[in-house]
């Protein structure tokens, strides 16, 4: 073997023939059936719920209102002729996932990858936790990375080719990610850089440049639709943009434009930790052993010296693309250094799906890395077992590590969770729910699936932020949606903003609401004044009723009633004879919220039942549902305290 090959560049990009196209279309069925197979049947965790709910009753989605998406996700009501609405959307996110490692395997043959590197690292890709996991419910990333990905490979054919047709493909792809996710913008420097000298060079730029100015215009038109369908005050019709001063404020996403600034050295730390976990997480050959790590300190130091030598092999694979194509290399990695950035900036909990860009572009390097290797390799007597070993070990083993977490097929757990709280409701309740995680599925079960129609659900969030957050969305969507209902509640607001929002944080049209239904039981999904729920609203209920459990609900009886304990606990004893409590340990959710979120929940009103059988002198009763809830949720501290207070109570007595 010459030892100066490893120096050589990489053969340059060559046109895609009929086995490149056999590749791709394999590539893209073979996970197609795999998104699919793992296909969550119903409604899911994060945005699926809401986004479900607005398609179905022909609303808006939350900004920008992805109105491209709303328009497919219809399309795909229609077509597909079986399953829920959640899951007949969810075949369409499935399709986009496919197509977008098809596409990913052309950019890499552009790139100049040999077909094997390319089949290797888009499968590599495709079979990555993050963008596997947005694939298989209801989400908008999977169409994001199609249309990212469909821009860059028709910059790279334009560059290449000096064919305006496969621009105009990748810059159309672009618009249409205009009216979608807006971090499309993320993918424009690389097409600048790639396409720009040839844009402005190559004869007939005057009608060239103006082609793509009316391309420009087309994604941003889909904005209409947002403004045709508030008009028509449908449900769900979040920012109500029926103005286009609304539309703008909408589009922009100024809502969440406060999330978005340059992070202080504290809050640096833990962004690139999460950065560097992601990184691992979605390129694990070299993190098996962090399986086995239990310890957190420990178990982020691994992650850090994984993520080194992830990045070693990243580099290696960089100076192979330096030396074949220095301007590729640097817009490659300037392109995942952009996503980075940007996402150390955008302060959000489920920032995950926001890097599928950034690893679908470090698919070059790694590539890049594995041409090099191969040619390493090549004179090795046994150099095509070992190809083939190194294939297993690459793909096989993120197909295995992830198919688990992945797999969806039998995760109904989401819908019957929002099923079960709202049969704990007392017939014609108002039931009033907290965060995303607790509100979307119950939409979705409410109103897409109609199960408790007598039940009136509110969004305490929601009638909060109508007053609070009215600088930022003005609409006043949520009241108006309400005033459909039937509810009497005002369209004007204190021109005050120091009123606005202690109005707002008292609860102002909560009560409004409660003091229209004196008569109406009353319950919550939550009581808390922990984190972001430290209003006075909170302080209002506590002191003018009492909360009590009911099943995965707390009932809230006025302060002036009785509260006969023993029917309390006859109540919740067959409430919770119907619970089917599912094995939260299995379910992942660290890129979505707390890990413990749900598993807290569960606990928590395990906790509240308990406490009935403790009043009533039951302790026995009481200690076996702590223990239940310890288990549960072991790193729920009120439950091991429940549990430990039960037996000193139970020594003490002489029963323990």
């Amino acid at each position: 073997m010459n030892p100066e090959a490893a120096q050589d560049p990489l053969p340059a990009a060559v046109p895609p023939g009929k086995g490149d196209l056999r590749a791709g279309a394999l590539l893209c069925l073979g996970f197609l059936l795999i998104y699919l197979r793992t296909l969550c049947p119903t409604v899911y965790l994060g945005d699926s719920g809401e986004i479900t709910t607005a398609i179905v009753k022909g609303g808006i989605i939350h900004p920008p209102g992805y109105p491209l998406f709303s328009l497919l996700g219809g399309a795909a009501l229609s077509l597909v002729p079986f399953g829920e609405p959640a899951y007949r959307i969810g075949c369409l996110v499935a399709l986009f996932a496919a197509l977008a490692v098809g596409v990913l395997y052309f950019v890499l043959r552009e790139t100049g990858a040999s077909r094997w590197a390319s089949v290797i690292s888009a499968a590599v890709f495709g079979a990555s936790f993050t963008l596997w996991s947005q694939s298989t419910r209801v989400e908008v990333y999977s169409l994001h990375v199609l249309l990212a990905l469909t821009a860059l490979l028709g910059a790279l054919r334009y560059r290449r080719t000096g064919c305006l047709g496969f621009f105009v493909l990748g810059f159309l792809a672009a618009s249409l990610g205009l009216a979608h996710h807006l971090t499309i913008v993320l993918v424009g420097p690389a097409m600048l850089v790639l396409a720009g000298p040839r844009l402005w060079s190559d004869p007939g730029r005057g009608m060239r440049l103006a082609l793509l100015g009316v391309l420009a215009l087309v994604g941003p038109s889909f904005y209409l639709l947002l403004l045709h369908r508030a008009r028509q005050e449908p449900p769900h019709a979040w920012g109500q943009p029926d103005n286009f001063a609304l539309l703008w404020n909408h589009v922009s996403a100024r809502l969440y434009q406060g999330a978005f600034k340059v992070p202080t050295l504290k809050q640096l730390g833990p962004r690139l930790t999460m950065a560097a976990y992601l990184f691992v997480d979605n390129f694990p050959w070299f993190g098996f052993p962090l399986a086995a790590v239990k310890d957190r300190h420990l178990y982020q130091s691994i992650v850090y010296v994984v993520t080194a030598v992830n990045a070693a092999f990243l580099v290696w694979g960089g100076r192979a693309l330096w030396n074949r194509d220095r301007t590729l290399a640097l817009t490659a990695a300037g392109s995942v250094l952009l996503v980075v950035a940007w996402n150390q900036c955008y302060g959000i909990a489920d920032i995950a799906p926001y890097y599928l860009f950034g690893f679908a572009v470090v698919t070059l390097f790694v590539a890049a890395a594995l041409d090099r290797g191969h040619r390493l390799i090549v004179e090795y007597p046994k150099a095509t077992r070992l190809a083939g070993l190194v294939t297993v070990a690459l793909v096989g083993y993120p197909l295995l590590r992830n198919w688990g977490p992945s797999d969806l097929s039998r995760a109904i757990w989401v819908r019957e969770f929002a099923r079960t709280k709202l049969e704990c409701a007392d017939p014609n309740a108002i039931l009033i729910s907290g965060e995303d995680p607790d509100t979307f599925p119950l939409w979705y079960v409410h109103e897409v699936l109609g199960v408790r129609p007598d039940v009136l659900h509110l969004e305490f969030g929601l009638l909060l932020s109508a007053w609070t957050a009215h600088g930022r969305d003005p609409s006043l969507w949520y009241v108006r949606q309400l005033r459909r209902e039937g509810l009497d509640l005002p369209l004007t607001v204190p021109a005050d903003r120091d009123t606005r929002i202690r109005m707002g944080k008292e609860g102002h049209l909560l009560k409004l609401i409660l003091k229209q239904f004196p008569e109406r039981p009353f319950a919550m999904t939550f009581l808390s004044t922990g984190e972001g729920r430290n209003v006075q609203a909170l302080t209002w209920i506590r002191a003018n009723y009492t909360a009590v459990p009911q099943g995965l609900l707390l009932s809230l009886v006025p302060k002036d009633r009785n509260v006969d304990v023993n029917q309390l606990l006859a109540r919740n004893r067959e409430i919770w004879s119907r619970i089917d409590v599912p094995k939260v340990q299995e379910i992942r959710t660290d890129q979505e919220f707390a890990p413990d979120y749900v598993a807290g929940h569960y606990a928590c009103m395990l906790l509240n039942y308990g406490g009935l059988y403790e009043r009533t002198g039951q302790l026995e009763q009481a200690r076996a549902i702590y223990a239940l809830a310890t288990q549960l949720a072991p790193r729920y501290q009120e439950a091991a305290d429940a549990l430990a207070a039960a037996e000193r109570a139970l020594a003490a007595s002489g029963k323990g």
